[in-house]
């Protein structure tokens, strides 16, 4: 399964390297040289099946039976599934992925920065 290039719609990326494009670490085009990244689709994706296994998770602890959280990790691995093999990948600008690494960053260091706080009060 090959996917395409979103600039020049060359079908140059295989599933091995789809897997590993992050906004952080975009795929560069070879033919091109224009990046791809993961939609903003796979984000809105994402929340509902976040919710999904949550909700699953409450309700199995709830009604003491694992059959509702085992529902819901089958049916989140499908919609992983299905949004990885049709939503495309989107083209970026080395500007976006840079704004990303950054917020990566300030993401990081305040989350070391409350750990420590709260290690130390």
């Amino acid at each position: 399964m090959m996917f395409a290039c979103p600039t020049c719609k060359q079908h140059l990326y295989g599933w091995k390297r789809v897997l590993r494009i992050s906004a952080v670490t975009p795929a560069g085009c070879p033919l091109c040289g224009g990046l791809a990244g993961p939609s903003w689709w796979k984000v809105v994706i994402f929340v509902p099946v976040l919710l999904l296994v949550t909700g699953g998770f409450v309700v199995s602890v709830l009604s003491r039976t694992w059959v509702p959280v085992t529902g819901a990790l089958a049916a989140a691995c499908v919609i992983g599934f299905l949004q990885f093999r049709f939503v495309p990948l989107a083209a970026m600008t080395a500007r976006e992925v840079f704004v990303h690494r950054v917020l990566l960053v300030v993401l990081l260091v305040c989350s070391a920065g409350w750990i420590t706080y709260e290690v130390l009060k």
